[in-house]
């Protein structure tokens, strides 16, 4: 249970700093991309125990899909509560390897390929799912 409650207070400060100055427009597109790859986000896995794709992940737009991720434990939990998700986990890693994963999962038995977005409703930065390979790429330098 304290596990539980320490990594829900888990939260990335200076990821959101970075979020911040990008949109005030104190970083380029280079500069924030360059930096925020490194920084830890926090989501759930796009595949539910028996290995099927979990489309109740998603944050949708009227014309697109993303895989959602988030600075702080608590801005995913209260995400997937209010979408009626019951059941997750929280995984964290680089922002880079949570693009690489969006890709991943992309094409295949997939309808619709997603994007990636962090901060739904919280940020507008959004990634469309053509653009993963160009900005993975801007990212590992």
């Amino acid at each position: 249970m304290s596990l539980f409650k320490k990594k829900r207070e888990s939260i990335n400060v200076e990821g959101i700093k970075l979020l911040d100055r990008y949109k005030e427009g104190e970083l380029d597109e280079k500069e924030f991309l360059s930096a925020f790859g490194k920084e830890t986000v926090y989501y759930a896995t796009p595949y539910d125990a028996d290995g099927s794709n979990n489309s109740s992940i998603l944050f949708s737009t009227e014309d697109s899909e993303y895989y959602p991720a988030f600075t702080s434990v608590n801005r995913l939990i209260e995400f997937y509560e209010e979408a009626g998700r019951a059941d997750f986990m929280v995984n964290d890693g680089p922002f880079l390897n949570f693009l690489e994963m969006a890709k991943a999962t992309n094409g295949g038995a997939n309808a619709v390929s997603k994007g990636a977005i962090v901060d739904p409703e919280c940020y507008d930065f959004s990634i469309e799912d053509k653009h993963l390979d160009i900005l993975i790429n801007m990212m590992k330098g």
